[in-house]
């Protein structure tokens, strides 16, 4: 999260409003894609922030699918600020962002904080996994829009095959936007990214060689960076920038369950194996997401554990 939600001492309240979005990404982990109808039950999200409203939380972070699609986003929001809720935390792919009249009735909405989605450095890119017109050209409006008018930007990327390449790329480009936080976040194969695993998802290798160059950009441009899902041996030497350690408290509501403790769940999706054991970060790495096991074990791990064991022994 930005600066306001990186503290441990923060506590998020985190719901899923809605599947409905304007994008069809190949790696959504919901599985938006392929949803033919909503399945969230409005009156639900409603119980929740009300029961939620004087326990003390600092946000509300809110998200789908795709929030401002929602046909009663706004509605929610009012809601939101009339139970006293401090602030707004919206995860987006920044699409209805370029119109600057919508921006400023979020601002008013007190939305502080908007987590924008940018998966490539081209349209030509961000389009073809978002599979979505233009929507690149409508993000960067949005995070445009955003930081003239006031609320600050996270932006989120995903990597992929097709994007991997571009990370360097991106990091500039939002360093000419202006934009001061990103975060980059390992692909986790569920949902539709599983269904596109072979065409989506990057190897160790190449996930190492450029995630490992775009954070090194991101530092030497005095970005703030948070890498998220990543085992460490994936990324070396930038063990201090992994979300999961410095995160706030997340409640999440999701399709009618309740998740505690966000981060916590997320560390059971995630498995270590044999190459983890001699591993110097065993006891502080929550290991790599399980699906990536099932379809390509744990051959390419071994060189990235061992790079590891053989630092260890240097020291």
């Amino acid at each position: 999260m930005q600066s306001e939600t990186s503290s441990r001492n923060q506590r998020i309240l985190s719901i899923h409003v809605t599947d409905v979005c304007n994008s069809r990404c190949l790696f959504c982990v919901v599985g938006v894609p392929d949803m033919k109808s909503d399945t969230i039950d409005q009156n639900r999200v409603l119980k929740v922030l009300i029961e939620n409203a004087e326990k003390g939380y600092d946000a509300v972070n809110i998200h789908g699918g795709e929030p401002t699609s929602f046909k009663n986003f706004l509605d929610i929001l009012k809601v939101i600020k009339s139970l006293g809720y401090p602030s707004v935390i919206l995860q987006t792919n920044g699409r209805r962002m370029c119109q600057p009249e919508f921006v400023r009735r979020l601002k008013e909405l007190n939305v502080s904080l908007a987590v924008i989605s940018l998966h490539g450095s081209t349209s030509l890119v961000h389009d073809w996994l978002t599979k979505a017109k233009g929507s690149f050209s409508e993000a960067i409006e949005g995070i445009r829009n955003a930081i003239d008018l006031g609320i600050a930007v996270r932006t989120n990327t995903v990597i992929c095959r097709q994007n991997i390449t571009q990370l360097v790329q991106i990091i500039d480009l939002l360093n000419e936007l202006g934009v001061k936080f990103v975060n980059i976040s390992n692909i986790h194969p569920v949902g539709t990214a599983f269904k596109n695993f072979d065409t989506v998802v990057p190897n160790v290798k190449e996930t190492t060689y450029w995630v490992t160059r775009a954070a090194q950009r991101a530092l030497e441009t005095n970005l703030t960076l948070t890498l998220e899902g990543f085992p460490y041996c994936v990324v070396p030497g930038f063990e201090d920038y992994h979300l999961e350690s410095k995160a706030p408290e997340i409640n999440m509501e999701f399709r009618g369950n309740t998740i505690d403790n966000y981060f916590e769940f997320m560390g059971r999706l995630r498995i270590n194996g044999h190459v983890c054991d001699t591993c110097i970060y065993k006891n502080t790495c929550t290991g790599v997401y399980r699906e990536y096991v099932y379809k390509r074990g744990w051959v390419e791990f071994e060189e990235s554990a061992t790079c590891y064991q053989l630092n260890q022994k240097k020291v």
